[in-house]
């Protein structure tokens, strides 16, 4: 167990102190230092969590690219067509 040699007062607004004696513990000084441990060891799965959804955000990306050129080809060709129509409509008068 690590020796506790750090002493050091801190001040904090009164709802991170009714957070902090929520936490377990018997002491303030416990109770904050589980908290601050529980913190740290989530992070790497959050960051983990982070990056993963960094990637599929990426792929859903490259998905709706794809979907946005096929939407444009399509208008494009649309419009195509109704000139092509205009134009016969205007050759059968």
């Amino acid at each position: 167990m690590e020796k506790k040699d750090f002493a050091r007062t801190i001040r904090m607004k009164e709802s991170i102190r009714l957070y902090v004696e929520k936490q377990a513990g018997e002491t303030f000084s416990e109770k904050f230092e589980n908290m601050v441990r529980f913190c740290m060891e989530q992070e790497s799965k959050t960051t983990a969590r982070l990056i993963e959804l960094q990637k599929q955000i990426a792929a859903e990306n490259k998905k709706l690219a794809k979907y946005r050129d096929l939407l444009t080809k399509l208008d494009n060709i649309k419009w195509r067509v109704d000139q092509a129509l205009n134009d016969a409509e205007k050759l059968s008068q």
